[in-house]
């Protein structure tokens, strides 16, 4: 069994919020402070719930000059995507392109169950619209949440088993995965990488802040991560997304905001 090398010790104050801290020997990684005993675990890439074939958010995404990576079909889980690769990490956008075989499916379900909430807009305010998708050194290096595995359909052309959250059925909290790959995009071979913004001279993905609204409290295994210095957290009106993206030329920062879609 892992020992987690973690001591309770300290409050953050976030927007009136206190959240526990999370204290342990740390080292470098990436520019983020990382529990030595996870490893170099990073977020691999998150993912944003659309619906109508994400027609609207592709569309926004075009308006700000992002260009689509590639478009998949998840055969088995009854959802589709698109990928906005930077080189270190990617943005994906997912939905719902076939319901029945999304309820039967152990992946397709809980994206088809947040669809369905996302759809009223009372519960909108509350359900977040993101995963998660960590990255381990190893395919079954070790992660600071407790899990549950799920087959992979065999038409999926998944390679590896999934591994989610106990707390992945909590809507109010972001669905967190083990991702299935275990390099950046800047190392993939297969070409669905893509160009990764480099045209409009954009680097990596270097701050991943979640937004959680007024009454919605950031479960434990979101302040872990805090704590593992793998994303940041925030208050808001509603569930949300604020990510800072690095140019390849050192210039400053921008930062993309989900849902919305603009630029600061």
């Amino acid at each position: 069994m892992l020992k987690r090398h973690v001591t309770w010790r300290k409050m953050i104050f976030v927007a009136g919020a206190a959240w526990p801290s999370v204290g342990s020997r740390r080292r470098s990684f990436g520019g983020c402070d990382i529990l030595s005993a996870f490893g170099s675990l990073v977020i691999d890439h998150v993912f944003y719930i659309a619906n109508d074939s994400a027609r609207a958010e592709a569309a926004a995404m075009a308006r700000i000059g992002l260009e689509e990576s590639c478009r998949r079909t998840h055969a088995g889980l009854g959802t589709s995507n698109i990928f906005f690769c930077f080189d270190n990490a990617f943005l994906e956008i997912i939905w719902v392109d076939d319901e029945s075989e999304a309820k039967v499916s152990s992946g397709g379900d809980a994206i088809l169950a947040r669809d369905r909430l996302l759809r009223d807009k009372t519960a909108a305010l509350t359900v977040m619209p993101f995963g998660i998708g960590m990255r381990t050194e190893t395919p079954d290096g070790p992660l600071p949440f407790e899990t549950v595995e799920y087959p992979v359909p065999l038409a999926s052309g998944m390679k590896n088993s999934r591994r989610v959250a106990r707390s992945a059925t909590d809507t109010s909290q972001p669905y967190l995965f083990r991702a299935q790959r275990n390099r950046p995009p800047s190392e993939w071979t297969d070409g669905l990488a893509g160009r990764r913004q480099r045209r409009l001279g954009y680097a990596e993905i270097v701050d991943w802040q979640f937004i959680f609204p007024a009454g919605v409290t950031p479960g434990p295994d979101i302040l872990r991560l805090r704590d593992l210095g793998a994303l940041t957290i925030a208050a808001g009106q509603r569930p949300g997304l604020s990510v800072g993206i690095s140019r390849a030329d050192g210039g400053p920062v921008r930062r993309l905001h989900i849902p919305g879609f603009q630029f600061d």
